[in-house]
C-alpha cells in the first residue's frame, strides 16, 4: 500500500491496514506521486481560449457573436455549472455548432468546445489546446495524467486535467477527448 493512501485512510479515521508509523510517515513525507500531482494542476486563471481568459460574458454579447443558438437544453444544469450560485435556478445549455455554452439568467459561458474546425484554440499553462494537439503533447507536460489514462490498456480516449488556483486543487476537470490519438473536444467540468 502507498503511504499516501495510508495517510488519507488515517484521515478518514480507517484502520484497515494503516498503522500508525505509516500514517504519521506519510503525513510527515508525502509521496513523490502526489508532489507530481500538484505539478500537473491547470491554473484556472491562466487558462485562455481564443487568446481570452475564461470568464463569463452576457447573453446579448453571445448572440451578437454567434447568433442565436442552434438548440438549447432548459433548466439541465441542475448542479456542477460553472456559473451555479446559491440564489440561481437551474441553468441552461446553449449549443452551437462546435461549442455548448452554459447559461444561468443573463450570464454565459462556454463549457465545451471542438478543437476539429480550427475555431477554437485554448492554453493551459504550458499546453496548447488546438487541432493539432496529440496524446504525445499532453504526455510531455502531463505524464500521470496520460499514465492513469492509459491504465485501462486501451487507446486514449479522454485526459482529464485537475483545475489548480494558486498551487492547490480546486474542484474541477479539464477533459480533453481524443480520437486516434488526436484532441477533437475540450470539455470543463465541475462536480455537483
Amino acid at each position: 500500500m502507498k503511504p499516501y493512501s495510508c495517510w488519507l485512510l488515517a484521515v478518514l479515521a480507517t484502520q484497515a491496514a494503516c498503522t500508525t508509523e505509516s500514517a504519521a510517515q506519510a503525513i510527515a513525507e508525502p509521496s513523490v506521486s502526489a508532489a507530481k500531482s500538484r505539478s500537473e494542476l491547470v491554473d484556472g486563471p491562466s487558462f485562455r481560449l481564443n487568446g481570452q481568459p475564461h470568464q463569463p460574458t452576457t447573453t446579448a454579447e453571445l448572440v451578437r457573436q454567434l447568433g442565436q443558438p442552434d438548440s438549447i437544453a432548459r433548466g439541465v444544469v441542475e448542479c456542477g455549472g460553472e456559473l451555479k450560485t446559491a440564489t440561481s435556478s437551474a441553468g441552461d445549455f446553449w449549443y452551437y455548432r462546435d461549442a455548448q455554452y452554459e447559461v444561468s439568467g443573463q450570464q454565459a459561458i462556454i463549457s465545451r468546445f471542438d478543437v476539429t474546425t480550427g475555431r477554437f484554440r485554448a492554453q493551459a499553462g504550458r499546453l496548447q489546446i488546438n487541432q493539432h494537439t496529440t496524446v504525445y503533447h499532453v504526455r510531455r507536460l502531463f505524464p500521470v495524467a496520460v499514465r492513469e489514462a492509459e491504465a485501462s490498456g486501451r487507446p486514449v480516449e479522454a485526459i482529464s486535467l485537475h483545475w489548480g488556483y494558486k498551487g492547490q486543487q480546486v474542484e474541477g476537470l479539464l477533459n480533453l477527448e481524443f480520437a486516434a490519438g488526436r484532441l477533437v473536444r475540450v470539455e470543463l467540468w465541475y462536480p455537483c
